[in-house]
């Protein structure tokens, strides 16, 4: 067996000393890749690699059930998860799988000993470009541990070429630019200009089109989709480990060094032989799918302790169980070639990056602190249930598994036809339906993409999954036990009307058809605003779905016939198709992603849907997957936690309990601070390098809000404190430690007033970072292009976590979750997790302030609020809102853009941001004087990260199994 160094050696073309980063990188991605491919097993293992998809949709070719797509180590499960979402912000790869194979620290340590730095090509690494915030982290985290414990589940959505979009700052304005990951030098998505365009052929006797070619040398295994002899068929690696699925790009310019680290053979996609016609009104399209491994956390180096000295090194036990007397080295240091938080190396004059993330959590309420003791409340003043198993320990006997993201595309789609930023002919469905997330929507044209994109995703998914379960044994009157669908949001809905509708064209009829389907999917919903509950036009989609249109309407009528309640109708009184109320009348389960979102669901928000279906409705806290959140985005603070308790935390969250004995160890409270310092530090040499200003002060309260930008977020609210800082520093009262406020957030292209939000706090960072006499005590940063790479980087440097939004508008978040981990301190509200994570620390270790959500919902049904009276009564409101529109701001801004946002919180105001403006303020000085007293904030710090191992995302999809998947 080769040894790890003569696998990157062959793979990399030559000796790792001499290998360039890129070639170096290149072989480290083939590596995880073949190591990935060999876990899945070969073909006739149980786990084949590809199979061929007739144009029927029916499956062939496969002897032992679906390739590309099954996930079983050994043997194939009988029922298995899709995971269907419109987006999956997966973070970069390369780090994450090494760590999630348990050879990451080989890897890192084999790399110090040639002269090479891990941290270094991890920056090399484009990032998937698959999603746009809370939604898109989440279904990557699901998949993490969905893996992690060994069941079998895959994510399908959709490989968008150029993301949401790259966010750019221009004048103190945000500008959208495409944000390409899949770069064309291969045959496979963004392959520009080789690609011949789908030649569109007039449509059948049933209205539809085909694709040109389909099927004509693009089924036989030897050639992608789209057989041209400009574009070669992509080369197969050989071996049982490899299987013969096709590795985008594999073995096409070899490592040479002389290409990038986004050409053809660093990318992490999979080119499959798996195709699917998809019907439109106008148009029959012909899929690609791809594939992107999912890798189980093995834990497999817990054992091996610090550097490579065996399982019996000491490192290994905590230093001290009672947390008294402990005696800790520097932080940085590494004696023996490796600090258990010391920094990966990095280039000569660079500030450490971050490189180093486990989890299952039983629920366990913090000790002796205020209202730890006491149940969470609903809006009505009621307990709200914890609803939370105990998670530790689970499958012990199920080992990890490598799971698949299942990414479908068009092989036409041209990433040439974008112009003046983001802008393309939306109307050319073939060539521009995978190019963005969200295509803008301001439009009937971008509208109807949306609908293009949804059903894409959706017919693609459906097919691929009666394809596998039949291929299974399943004989489809049994499909829900061979499959469950998790709906994740609305954008997936339309699978509901598409599978009764394939069922139906198999001989199934139609009650039947809908019972299978109404027992084989289930719904989250992720947001409390009407808004947010997406419905279409009918005639949007007469012309985009036309014959999806009589099931939906079939639907409809099944619940008009047995409800006379208007507001349960799927197609109401104007025309729109309400894609939720589908969602809970046909599926089997509908969750909240937090306790108090779930009761507002319940007895408000969807109390119709409620009192007539209450066994559907059930409650799944959020979790992140600690293995990037903590082992990997912060190698220090994971180095001290294992010196402390030992590494069981890396596998049962819940471990993390172990450290509240160190709250009254002043050495363990000197080391958290000095990790957290050094962490600054890191996030300041990185903006330094990033951004043209004056650098942070490490030494200052690092202050982060970093979400999608949003009114009910209200980064507006944030944005008048810091006014009204900037007011009275120029008035001679100074804070008693300077702020560094720093935001991250990108706002929708047509969200006129998110951008104006973004306008004000770019012009408050151009006005502080001038001015002499304010730039001292306080600075606003507005970070470009919030990623998941930049929030690796934010979240570990974050003294407080900003989690503001409106009572009873945040249906759970998920960066409140990251940002507690790595010990910032949560000011915030009593919305979303905000409540349970208030449960868990009690009183002292978290800043609460704001109206409770039964006052919120009561002022939006009575119409009480009224933003001018706030403004009218309070002079301190009423000069932040000037300032707003002042002489300061008008020299460094836009009087249209200011001027706008300024109007809308004086005359609407929607997310009542005065609402709570004097007790935010007031909370917020709090917090930072109390930041002032180093040991009292440590103990804080370290009491959040004890008390984190509850969000756990594993903890999660434990609860989903046990009681909504029962694929165990």
């Amino acid at each position: 067996m080769l040894t790890l160094e003569q696998e990157i050696t062959a793979l990399g073309g030559g000796p790792i000393s001499d290998l360039s980063d890129e070639a170096l990188y290149a072989g480290l991605c083939e590596l995880v890749k073949n190591k990935l491919l060999a876990a899945e097993g070969p073909p006739g293992g149980g786990r084949p690699h590809h199979v061929i998809a007739t144009p029927g949709g029916a499956a062939a070719g496969a002897t032992h059930g679906r390739a590309a797509a099954s996930g079983a180590p050994c043997a194939l499960p009988k029922k298995k998860l899709y995971y269907i979402s419109a987006e999956f912000l997966i973070g970069k790869l390369l780090s994450n799988n090494l760590i999630n194979l348990g050879i990451y620290d080989q890897v890192r340590e084999l790399l110090e000993r040639n002269g090479k730095s891990l941290a270094r090509l991890e920056e090399m690494e484009p990032e998937p470009s698959l999603g746009n915030g809370g939604l898109g982290r989440l279904a990557a985290c699901f998949l993490d541990s969905l893996a992690t414990l060994g069941l079998p589940g895959d994510g399908v959505g959709l490989c968008y070429h150029l993301g949401l979009f790259r966010q750019v700052f221009e004048d103190n304005l945000q500008k959208e630019l495409p944000n390409p990951w899949i770069h064309g030098e291969y045959g496979g998505p963004g392959a520009d200009g080789d690609m011949p365009r789908p030649a569109r052929t007039q449509g059948s006797s049933a209205g539809d089109g085909a694709l040109a070619g389909a099927g004509q040398g693009g089924h036989d295994g030897a050639q992608g989709s789209c057989a041209d002899d400009k574009m070669p068929g992509p080369a197969r690696t050989q071996g049982s480990s490899a299987g013969d699925g096709a590795l985008v790009g594999a073995g096409q310019g070899g490592h040479d060094g002389a290409q990038g680290a986004g050409s053809a053979d660093t990318r992490w996609l999979i080119k499959t032989d798996v195709h699917y016609p998809v019907r439109f009104g106008p148009f029959t399209l012909q899929s690609d799918m791809y594939d992107i491994q999912v890798a189980g956390y093995t834990g497999s180096e817990e054992g091996r302790g610090r550097g490579a000295r065996g399982a019996a090194d000491a490192a290994d036990v905590p230093r001290h169980a009672s947390g008294a007397g402990v005696t800790l080295p520097d932080v940085g240091a590494a004696p023996g070639g490796e600090a258990a938080w010391a920094a990966p190396p990095t280039r000569a004059g660079e500030s450490p990056s971050e490189a180093d993330l486990g989890s299952v959590g039983s629920f366990t309420a913090a000790d002796g602190d205020g209202p730890s003791d006491a149940p969470l409340t609903t809006a009505e003043g009621g307990a709200l249930p914890t609803d939370v198993p105990s998670a530790a320990g689970l499958r012990p006997d199920v080992p990890p598994r490598t799971n698949r993201l299942h990414l479908f595309d068009l092989p036409g789609v041209r990433e040439s036809i974008v112009r003046d930023g983001i802008a393309f002919d939306k109307e050319d469905v073939p060539e521009g339906l995978t190019l963005f997330l969200y295509p803008d929507d301001s439009d009937d044209a971008g509208r109807l993409l949306r609908i293009f994109q949804e059903y894409f995703m959706v017919s693609n998914a459906a097919q691929l999954i009666l394809d596998e379960c039949t291929a299974r044994g399943s004989l489809l009157h049994d499909l829900p036990d061979y499959a469950v669908i998790q709906i994740n949001d609305t954008h997936p809905t339309m699978v509901i009307p598409e599978l009764i509708r394939l069922l139906m064209e198999r001989g199934i009829e139609a009650d039947a058809a809908i019972d299978i389907v109404g027992r084989t999917c289930a719904y989250t919903n992720h947001t409390i605003l009407a808004e947010a509950l997406e419905t279409w036009p009918i005639a949007f989609l007469k012309k985009a779905v036309p014959h999806l249109v009589p099931i939906i309407e079939m639907l409809d009528d099944r619940v008009r016939r047995r409800f006379d309640d208007e507001s349960l109708a799927i197609i109401d009184r104007d025309d729109r198709v309400h894609m939720a109320h589908i969602d809970i009348h046909y599926g089997f389960s509908v969750n909240g992603v937090a306790a108090l979102h779930t009761e507002i669901l319940k007895k408000d928000e969807l109390n119709n849907f409620y009192r007539i279906y209450p066994d559907r409705f059930n409650n799944k806290t959020n979790g992140i997957t600690f293995r990037r959140w903590l082992l990997h985005c912060n190698p220090r603070l994971t180095g001290f936690i294992r010196e402390l308790i030992g590494p069981g935390f890396k596998k049962d969250a819940t471990e993390l309990e172990k450290l509240i004995p160190y709250e009254n160890d002043p050495a363990a409270l000197e080391k958290l601070l000095e990790i957290k310092s050094a962490n600054k530090a890191d996030l300041a040499g990185y903006f330094r390098r990033l951004h043209d200003h004056r650098p942070l002060d490490p030494a200052s309260i690092f202050d982060v809000q970093s979400k999608r930008l949003h009114e009910y977020k209200r980064q507006q609210l944030n944005a008048l404190y810091l006014i009204r800082k900037y007011l009275e520093i120029k008035a001679g009262r100074l804070p008693a430690s300077p702020i560094t406020a720093i935001f991250a957030a990108k706002a929708a292209p047509a969200y006129t007033i998110a951008k104006d939000i973004i306008h004000l706090i770019l012009c408050l960072s151009s006005l502080t970072q001038a001015d002499t006499r304010v730039s001292p005590h306080l600075r606003v940063v507005m970070a470009e292009n919030y990623n998941v790479t930049l929030a690796e980087k934010l979240i570990p440097a974050a003294d407080i976590s900003e989690q503001i939004s409106l009572s009873s508008k945040e249906a759970s978040g998920t960066g409140n979750m990251k940002f507690m981990l790595n010990g910032a301190v949560t000011l915030g509200t009593e919305d979303g997790a905000n409540v349970e994570i208030h449960r868990l620390v009690g009183d002292e270790k978290i800043y609460v302030f704001g109206k409770a959500s039964d006052e919120v919902i009561a002022l939006y049904r009575s119409g009480a609020y009224h933003p001018w009276e706030y403004i009218e009564r309070d002079e301190t409101i009423r000069a932040c809102v000037d300032f707003i529109t002042g002489p300061e701001m008008l020299g460094v801004g836009s009087e249209g853009h200011l001027r706008r946002l300024s109007d809308e919180l004086r005359g609407k105001d929607y997310f009542m941001t005065f609402l709570d403006f004097e007790d935010y303020c007031r909370t917020k000085d709090r917090a930072c004087a109390d930041w002032a007293d180093r040991m009292g904030w440590a103990k804080k710090m370290l009491h959040n990260i004890a008390m984190a191992g509850y969000f756990s995302s594993d903890r999660t999809i434990a609860q989903y199994d046990a009681e909504i998947w029962k694929l165990s």
